[in-house]
């Protein structure tokens, strides 16, 4: 077992088995997880500096390591992993497949430490979905296994619970072994849940209220302490970034051959038929000027959340009103306060 990790890639489902296998493996142990765009660096290093009095290790998780670009940053970070500690197994995640190179060469174990997870390829997919009904003793259509494929976000994760679910859906509601493309776009209809890019979706909509609502479900709900405004409005600014990029390459190319190119380095094209028809809307509802605003818009409201406080969230939905009702910018006839129940 290694004292550093870093783990890379987009595949959040395998990367967070990876996790749990290996917080089983170091049995009673505590968990601290710190983001790297928040101020991290004081409760970081703080508990990386202090044994646990109530267990014999401590697991400590820093998402999103990207952000991590300043010189003295990562000479801090640099400076402990050459030097960890035995009782504390530290893991550095990101969804790119590569961060800064002095963290990337300062992981001890290179070859064991440096874990990828890849997202899946179609066929992949088709072989995962397929075999997991299969041990389940359900027959899928191959038009259901197409379905579920162009529905659900792209990772292990997703395509665990959705696939659960309807399994659970057959054997207790339905009564049924066998699942088809209807059950399957029946049942998401009715059980969608909401997360970072459901926001995004209505967003991209101009849907105003919907949009609020979700934010709160989002803050309220049972991960809200791993959902913060802070990494909500992180996630718009990576899905409104990649709007303008498709809104820029759509002067010289056609939409759909825009989806299939990497916008910037370390990104991957877009697939998935759900996140093609959210963003031919945003590209509908916004234009190209309007994103670059956006774009200047979640950076001053990354700042005011930030250092809002208690008032987060407001900030949060403030932001939300000044994008979808004015296209970036910052409309003085919103009352958003009337919105707050």
């Amino acid at each position: 077992m290694e004292s550093v990790y870093l783990l890379l890639g987009p595949e959040k489902g395998l990367k967070n088995d990876f996790i749990k296998r290996l917080k089983t493996s170091l049995g009673e142990c505590e968990v601290s997880r710190f983001y790297a765009f928040e101020d991290y660096e004081d409760p970081l290093y703080a508990q990386l500096g202090s044994d646990d009095l109530f267990a014999d290790r401590k697991l400590i998780i820093l998402d999103e390591v990207q952000e991590i670009k300043t010189k003295d940053k990562i000479s801090s970070l640099v400076s402990y992993m050459k030097n960890p500690s035995d009782s504390i197994t530290l893991i550095l995640s990101s969804p790119a497949m590569r961060v800064a190179s002095e963290i990337m060469g300062a992981v001890p174990n290179q070859k064991e430490g440096i874990q990828r997870f890849y997202e899946m390829f179609d066929n992949k997919k088709e072989e995962w979905v397929r075999s997991f009904f299969a041990r389940n003793s359900i027959r899928v259509s191959p038009d259901a296994v197409s379905a579920i494929i162009s529905k659900v976000e792209n990772n292990v994760e997703e395509f665990e619970v959705v696939c659960l679910q309807l399994v659970m859906y057959l054997q207790s509601v339905a009564l049924r072994d066998n699942l088809t493309s209807e059950d399957v776009d029946d049942f998401l209809m009715h059980t969608k849940g909401e997360d970072e890019f459901s926001l995004f979706s209505l967003m991209a909509r101009g849907e105003a209220e919907k949009s609020i609502e979700c934010l709160r479900a989002l803050l309220n709900s049972s991960e809200s302490q791993s959902t913060t405004a802070t990494l909500l409005a992180v996630r718009l600014s990576y899905f409104f970034r990649r709007a303008l990029s498709l809104s820029n390459l759509t002067s010289s190319m056609p939409l759909d051959q825009a989806f299939g190119q990497k916008f910037y380095e370390d990104d991957r094209p877009i697939t998935n038929y759900k996140q093609k028809t959210v963003y031919k809307t945003a590209l509908d509802n916004y234009s190209k000027r309007d994103l670059e605003r956006i774009m200047v818009l979640l950076a001053e409201y990354d700042i005011k959340i930030k250092e809002g406080g208690r008032l987060q969230n407001i900030m949060m939905e403030k932001c939300i009103l000044d994008i979808v009702k004015g296209k970036g910018r910052h409309p003085v006839s919103v009352n958003f306060l009337k919105m707050t129940n």
